[in-house]
């Protein structure tokens, strides 16, 4: 991301909780596996380790920074970077314009400055200035800055800048740098950077992820300076002198080693996805954008298989023989795609297959995207739909529209163009929006699309089944159950639409829920959007043969319309639902009240791409796990008063170009436990937690 979602992208990565009570399986014996392994969220028979770690052995672990000039060696006064960003700083200016401010010592011996708060220098005083957020994060991409423009008034004013680091040991580390105007950097007064022109990545990081986009392509801009830097033990000088806003985080080495605890292996993948992982028998399955399904060895994380599932690949092979393009020049387009794992090759190549097929036939091989949707579907990613597998057969299902059956040694059984079997020719947009992750139930395969309805294919071959238009909020996860001897779908806003036909058998009147709504014991639990009620839809006191439930909303005390992307936990008479900035409320279903409500040691991010914490809390054996974006993951018991277990962290570092955290983005996907190990999904890698 690799990072994700605004808030109206972020609402694809609620990872939602599906039926606790549900018949999963279409014949005897079988066992689904998908969405939260069960549909369930809950693995109360694994056995996986409470603790777990991985941190660079890198001056950027435990790296401190301050304002003020430090009192001796000890690190007792700085703040730890938190998103590698040093926050606090000491400014000296503004100094008047000259020809080449870079090489004009405004300051007697500048490069050896010791600044403390208050001290004078030239006439003037170093003050405090703080690196923030310009503006709010809603819309855009936006940088931490720190914003030397209060002080510049001028054109041609420099500033100098000055802050603290204290690292635990010594060793190299890269500056990721941006700035507005000139700027030359120092670090304990040696001169590690000097660009006497403005040097901004911003449009870039707009870009992060839209260079996947299966027909949206667009530029990627410039990329961050990343400057290599030598920090000694203790306290460090880093010292700017610049004519504009800089912004500067602090990154590991990509060469940097690891301590790491309790990481049985990593599976480096070939792109992020929001997808979770599923695991069926000694596999595991996962996706990676913009549309690959990819095959892992559960014991030692070999990858064994690739497939892609994009417009050429969902072509029929008696087309493709007959068009001399797409057998000549795309045959092996196609194959050099899943030959190669780097970014930029794979790019080009999918760049290369879009125009081809453009120029074969527009009207089926483009896709119909238009306004803010530009925007969110690439960045959010195509692959957020989770894989369902029988044990047999694993199937997959794209924001582009397509999906598809293989086995287990990835032997494509059928693939389907499922956006033109529902296009609409009118229509100015194609089918292309927030999907839900698919139900596999009774030999349909069960799919949702926001505002265009919940579609079933036939599990046998692809073919379209039935349609429902009118379930327009199919956005994060559906759920099932048998109701009355009915097999019925459960929309997330509570509507039931039957199984067998997709006929509507009763529509919600109110526009609830966002998140998989939890089904036990014949009652429907819905958390609404922006969490501050709860809603049951009771089935077991049905009328005559009307499938209107009995329902109640009860408006929980204390909890005020949060954010809330993660999906509930339903256990032994508790629903846990975790907000997005990590706050814990734990809801007693009997007495519809909030049994206690906790703040969770978690330090998530936010930005338009990043929705700080959407993970759901998920029962692994003995204790609940919940997990925010920056590889944080906090272990408690359930139960109706806040014990934590543990607090773990996966501190991987990952090179970006754009000047972003530099750690790896984590759990935007469920957490999946398997017996004693515990697979997590992040941006880069598949992790396995266990022994080794």
């Amino acid at each position: 991301m690799s990072a994700l979602a605004a808030p109206g992208a972020r609402l694809l990565l609620c990872l939602a909780a599906m039926a606790a009570a549900a018949r999963c399986s279409g014949g005897e014996g079988q066992r689904i596996v998908g969405w939260r392994g069960d549909l369930t969220g809950r693995y109360p028979n694994a056995t996986p380790p409470a603790e777990w770690g991985r941190w660079p052995k890198s001056p950027v672990r435990g790296l401190r920074a301050q304002a003020k000039k430090p009192q001796g060696d000890a690190a007792t006064d700085g703040l730890p970077l938190e998103f590698a960003i040093p926050r606090d700083w000491l400014v000296l200016g503004p100094f008047p314009p000259v020809e080449k401010p870079l090489d004009h010592e405004f300051i007697p011996n500048e490069a050896e400055a010791q600044p403390d708060e208050g001290a004078k220098l030239a006439g003037l005083a170093w003050a405090p200035m703080a690196m923030r957020r310009e503006g709010a994060d809603f819309g855009n991409v936006l940088m931490d800055w720190l914003p030397l423009q209060t002080v510049l008034k001028e054109k041609g004013q420099a500033a100098y800048a000055h802050v603290y680091l204290h690292s635990q040991m010594g060793g190299k580390v890269a500056f990721v740098l941006d700035h507005q105007g000139a700027c030359k950097a120092w670090v304990n007064g040696k001169v590690a950077y000097e660009n006497p022109k403005p040097s901004v990545s911003l449009h870039a990081m707009n870009n992060i992820s839209w260079g996947w986009s299966v027909d949206l392509a667009l530029p990627f801009g410039v990329a961050a300076r990343r400057v290599p830097v030598e920090l000694a033990k203790g306290w460090n000088r880093v010292l700017f002198k610049a004519t504009g806003p800089i912004h500067l985080r602090v990154a590991a080495e990509p060469s940097a080693a690891y301590e790491e605890t309790n990481i049985a292996w990593m599976a480096k993948l070939t792109e992020r996805s929001n997808a979770s992982p599923i695991v069926v028998g000694d596999r595991i399955f996962v996706c990676s954008e913009p549309d690959e399904l990819v095959c892992i060895n559960k014991l030692d994380g070999r990858v064994l298989w690739r497939r892609s599932n994009g417009f050429y690949d969902a072509t029929p092979e008696a087309e493709r023989a007959r068009n001399p393009v797409l057998q000549e020049k795309l045959a092996p387009l196609a194959e050099k795609l899943l030959a190669t794992e780097s970014f930029a090759e794979r790019l080009a190549l999918r760049r290369q297959m879009r125009e081809l097929l453009l120029g074969v036939d527009k009207a089926k091989y483009e896709m119909k995207v238009e306004g803010h949707k530009v925007s969110h579907l690439p960045i959010v990613g195509w692959t957020t739909p989770t894989p369902v597998s029988d044990g047999r057969l694993v199937y997959v299902w794209f924001t582009h529209g397509v999906a598809a059956c293989y086995d287990l040694d990835g032997n494509r059984k059928w693939i389907q163009r499922v956006d033109l079997l529902i296009r609409d020719p009118k229509a100015r947009e194609g089918p292309y929006r927030y999907p839900c992750s698919p139900l596999l139930v009774d030999g349909k395969l069960v799919i949702g699309i926001v505002y265009e309805g919940m579609f079933a294919l036939n599990a046998a071959d692809g073919s379209l089944a039935w349609q429902q238009r009118e379930m327009k909020g199919c956005m994060v996860s559906m759920s099932h159950a048998t109701v009355r001897g009915t097999q019925v779908v459960f929309s997330p806003q509570g509507d039931v639409v039957r199984l067998s036909d997709g006929q509507l058998l009763w529509k919600h009147k109110l526009n609830w829920n966002i998140d998989g709504p939890v089904f036990q014991d014949g009652v429907l639990y819905l958390a609404g959007y922006g969490f501050s009620g709860l809603l049951r839809q009771d089935f077991t006191k049905l009328q005559g043969d009307s499938f209107e439930p009995a329902f109640e909303l009860a408006q929980l005390a204390g909890v005020k319309g949060e954010g809330t992307y993660a999906s509930p936990l339903l256990h032994e008479g508790l629903i846990y639902s975790v907000n997005s900035h990590g706050v814990l409320h734990v809801i007693d279903v009997k007495a519809k009240a909030v049994a206690y409500s906790q703040q969770l040691d978690l330090k998530p991010m936010f930005t338009y791409n990043a929705c700080g914490v959407a993970s759901s809390p998920t029962l692994g054996g003995k204790h609940i796990y919940a997990m925010d974006n920056q590889g944080n993951c906090v272990v408690f018991e359930p139960g109706r008063q806040f014990r934590q277990v543990a607090r773990n962290q996966i501190q991987t570092q990952v090179h970006r170009d754009f000047p972003v955290n530099p750690q790896e983005t984590l759990a935007y996907s469920n957490p999946v436990f398997d017996g004693s190990r515990l697979y997590i999904r992040g941006e880069s890698h598949l992790y396995c937690i266990g022994e080794r």
